[in-house]
């Protein structure tokens, strides 16, 4: 054998022996990526289900508010709100919100309350 041809051989040998010692660090890399892919999924998984938890106390209030919201949404129909009432269905209209005037404290009860409770302002 020549010097060339050793030489070329020595390279030759230099590269299959590289691609050996890449090989085990692609697979590696394959696996690393893949543990990656799994804990960020993981990650995700977890931090969705953190926002979409409610606590009993978050589920009553929103019950409370919808409900509030349908009762606000719905109190007159189409029909009231175009037509012009009479006298005497102005009267009733009348009598039933003087009726009602009672029912209206109790959600403003707590800003009445905490009216209530305020300290007096110091003027200087």
């Amino acid at each position: 054998m020549s010097a060339k041809e050793r030489l070329v051989v020595s390279r030759v040998a230099r590269i299959a022996k590289n691609s050996r010692e890449v090989a085990v660090p692609a697979a590696a890399l394959y696996v690393v990526f893949g543990i990656l892919l799994v804990a960020i999924a993981i990650f995700v998984w977890r931090y969705w289900s953190s926002l979409v938890e409610r606590s009993p106390e978050e589920e009553a209030y929103e019950r409370r508010l919808t409900a509030l919201n349908e009762r606000q949404a719905h109190r007159y129909s189409d029909d009231e709100l175009t037509s012009s009432p009479d006298d005497d269905e102005a009267w009733r209209i009348m009598v039933e919100r003087g009726r009602n005037a009672g029912r209206r404290d109790r959600y403003a009860g707590d800003v009445n309350r905490r009216a209530g409770s305020r300290r007096p302002r110091k003027r200087r």
